[in-house]
């Protein structure tokens, strides 16, 4: 047999399998489409229609289907016949709502292989030319009995209204529906009370033909007027408030201290948006006024500390208004000083760290010696404490317990503050630090490595420090030690 004949069966024998040992790659391109316009924000068929170019595996379009109402997730059916998907919540379709279906990810095909997809589409469920909301509300006239008038754009479902209206405080009263069911009068069954303010909440209901209200609507008023002026009680620092209601505050000694807030309090419920638009400070600060539930009561909230040592002016304009429009009949101003609450290290522990005793311990296994704490006095700087170590790579616990919690911003900004260093003979290791951990119960863990351990003739003394003064470790309030503190450490 020649040469070449020999060369040509060897290149098709290599060609055939070549061609054998190859995977073939599909390069057909997927195409989704959707029954929901993709720029028409409204859909009224029962069911979603979603096209596919090339035939889905069901499983895995399912897993990447995201429905949902109202920005939340909802069941949903689907079911694939041929290319094309049709999908539906398993609740019925709401009305005049928000809804949104999308396919985020990696789809597999029925016939092998898969397709990246990323398709979404927002609409209401509902005509584009529908919608159910309240047009406007009248307060009660001048008549002890007057009616609180409520106008809608389309007729109300009754019983939705009934279990939807609220009044408060609670009254009996009854409703009448009258202009083709769009107007709604509530009349109360005794006269309004004097000076008394009301307030009402309309939640979501459907109106006759299923579309929901597009909103929760809500509203007050004062039925007779009001003519006593109102007046400024207290102005002093707050200690803490629960729920919004109960406010503890502190005496008026004109100190306030980190990012304290300061209470307003009024002899009358006040209007908001004047009382919002009359109280200013000086210098200016960045913060807010936070009206509490009483009514009478506003706070004023810092958004950062305030600057230590500074004075700062709170002023009450005579523009803020109660609920009837009266004012004050004059400015009102407050001065406040700011103070340090100094930082304290109210204890430290050493301890060797031994994980493998840490299964059911509240310590994971970290073995620390009691404290020094004195019921919140300051620790005794200078101090000397002993820890015996296995050898140098034995690692050391130091927890640190303050009087105030130090903040995660605090904690990862000044580590630097806080070192370990060998005191004698300072031809001693260098410590390493390992790991950091803070608990809410304002404790530090440091965990270090790399100790030199004593022998018989020289035993080694190391120095923790943690750095004092505004330059040194400080809370997310700002607050900082007075001065260095520092413990002497003998490894034994």
């Amino acid at each position: 047999m020649s040469t070449k004949k020999i060369s040509r069966i060897f290149i098709i024998m290599y060609t055939l399998a070549y061609m054998v040992s190859c995977k073939f790659v599909d390069f057909a391109r997927l195409e989704v489409s959707c029954s929901v316009p993709e720029n028409n924000g409204y859909f009224l068929e029962d069911e979603v229609e979603i096209d596919f170019s090339l035939l889905p595996d069901k499983e895995s379009l399912k897993e990447l289907i995201v429905f949902q109402r109202d920005a939340s997730s909802v069941d949903f059916e689907m079911r694939l016949e041929g290319n094309k998907a049709f999908v539906k919540p398993v609740e019925p379709w709401q009305r005049g709502v928000a809804y949104s279906i999308g396919i985020q990810g990696e789809l597999k095909l029925d016939a092998g292989g898969s397709h990246s997809v990323h398709f979404y589409r927002i609409f209401f469920y509902g005509a584009p030319s529908k919608k159910f909301g309240l047009l406007k509300w009248t307060e009660p006239t001048a008549s002890e009995r007057g009616p609180l008038v409520l106008e809608f754009v389309s007729p109300i479902s009754i019983p939705g209204f009934s279990k939807s209206f609220s009044l408060t405080p609670q009254i009996p009263f009854d409703f009448y529906v009258e202009k083709n069911g769009c107007q709604v009068l509530v009349v109360p069954q005794e006269a309004w009370t004097k000076n008394q303010r009301f307030n009402w909440v309309l939640n979501q209901f459907e109106d006759v033909d299923g579309y929901l209200l597009d909103k929760q609507y809500q509203g007050n008023f004062i039925w007779d007027i009001d003519t006593v002026i109102p007046c400024v009680e207290k102005v002093v620092p707050v200690l803490s408030v629960v729920d919004n209601d109960l406010i503890v505050y502190a005496q008026d000694s004109g100190l306030l201290f980190d990012n304290q807030s300061i209470l307003l309090r009024f002899s009358k419920e006040m209007d908001f948006d004047s009382v919002k638009n009359g109280v200013s400070i000086e210098p200016n600060i960045a913060g807010e006024l936070q009206r509490c539930s009483s009514g009478k009561d506003f706070l004023w909230v810092p958004e950062e500390n305030w600057s230590l040592e500074k004075e700062y002016r709170l002023i009450v304009s005579h523009d803020v208004k109660d609920l009837s429009g009266n004012q004050l009949t004059r400015n009102v101003d407050h001065y406040f000083t700011v103070a340090n609450r100094f930082l304290q290290v109210t204890s430290i522990q050493l301890g060797e760290e031994t994980p493998d005793a840490g299964e059911g311990r509240e310590d994971g296994g970290n073995a620390l010696e009691d404290g020094t704490d004195t019921e919140g006095c300051n620790f005794q700087s200078g101090s000397l404490k002993e820890i015996a170590i296995t050898d140098e790579k034995s690692t050391v616990i130091t927890r640190i317990n303050f009087s105030q919690p130090l903040g995660f911003a605090s904690l990862q900004n000044d580590l630097g503050t806080i070192t370990m260093e060998p005191l004698f003979p300072i031809t001693a290791n260098y410590p390493i630090l390992e790991k950091v951990s803070y608990d809410k119960n304002s404790g530090l863990s440091l965990y270090w490595s790399g100790f030199s351990p004593s022998s018989n003739d020289v035993k080694n003394y190391y120095r923790l420090e943690i750095s004092g003064g505004t330059s040194g470790l400080k809370t997310d309030a700002g607050n900082y030690l007075e001065e260095d503190v520092c413990l002497i450490i003998q490894i034994l």
